[in-house]
């Protein structure tokens, strides 16, 4: 596995609130990040980034433009390598099953969560 210092990890979440802790706690952690609010600028910045790929992406259900098992399978036809994770409420299993079976997401979070957890989930993948 490559350094996490060197690890892109785009993350996708329509509340600045929640964007901005996700950033702070990568950051922290030692990672690029890259925040962007809704699933169009996502699939920009996916398809820019075929020469230094992202090592995840990290994405919101409830996003605009699309819901995030949707991006999160462009994600995966995109740059297939790149890893796949979806924040979700922790009721909505049947949106993680439509996430593991057609975007064929890495892992998932409950929200909300404990930063902890998070950080830990991130650099098990």
């Amino acid at each position: 596995m490559a350094d996490k210092k060197s690890e892109k990890i785009l993350v996708v979440e329509r509340e600045k609130s929640m964007g901005d802790r996700i950033e702070r706690l990568l950051t922290r952690a030692g990672y690029e990040v890259r925040l962007v609010n809704s699933s169009y600028p996502a699939i920009a910045a996916l398809e820019a980034s075929t020469a230094s790929p992202f090592a995840l992406v990290i994405s919101a259900y409830r996003i605009p433009g699309m819901n995030g098992d949707d991006l999160l399978e462009h994600a995966r036809s995109i740059a297939p390598d790149t890893q796949r994770m979806l924040f979700a409420e922790a009721s909505d299993a049947e949106i993680l099953l439509n996430a593991i079976n057609r975007a064929a997401i890495h892992s998932s979070i409950a929200v909300p969560f404990k930063d902890e957890l998070f950080i830990s989930e991130v650099a098990r993948r």
